[in-house]
């Protein structure tokens, strides 16, 4: 179910060792509503930390809304 998921996806952007795919999949979830209420804001945080830790879907994602990361 995808608020599960949501939150197994959360605790792995928020470990002391923070998952970059994880944290992509959280910006996603948060962007589309999925399981969730929508939250672009919080998406963005997401998508630029997650970009930061290297993840290369989450660049382009920041890329596509002209984030800086």
């Amino acid at each position: 179910d995808k608020p599960q998921a949501y939150t197994w996806f959360l605790k792995g952007a928020q470990a002391s060792m923070p998952h970059n795919r994880a944290q992509y999949m959280v910006g996603v979830m948060l962007e589309k509503g999925d399981g969730i209420a929508p939250d672009m804001t919080q998406a963005q945080d997401w998508y630029k930390r997650a970009a930061q830790a290297g993840n290369s879907e989450a660049q382009q994602r920041c890329q596509t809304l002209g984030l800086t990361y």
